[in-house]
């Protein structure tokens, strides 16, 4: 689920930062290495929202205000 989370990531289009939101232990599965990766790959800030309403594959990424 965490690198289906970052796929989906790294697919946004657009200017701003990226919200990227999922449960609580997918973001945990991201590691710190994984993050650093987005980041420099899609030249955006990263913002991080654990949402316990979502599925395990629910997570999703969308651009927001910077």
């Amino acid at each position: 689920a965490a690198r289906l989370l970052l796929r989906r990531a790294g697919r946004a289009e657009g200017a701003g930062a990226l919200l990227v939101a999922a449960p609580a232990a997918v973001l945990a599965a991201v590691t710190p290495d994984w993050r650093d990766e987005l980041a420099r790959r899609t030249g955006r800030q990263l913002r991080w929202h654990a949402d316990p309403t979502l599925a395990l594959e629910g997570g999703y990424a969308q651009l927001v205000e910077p």
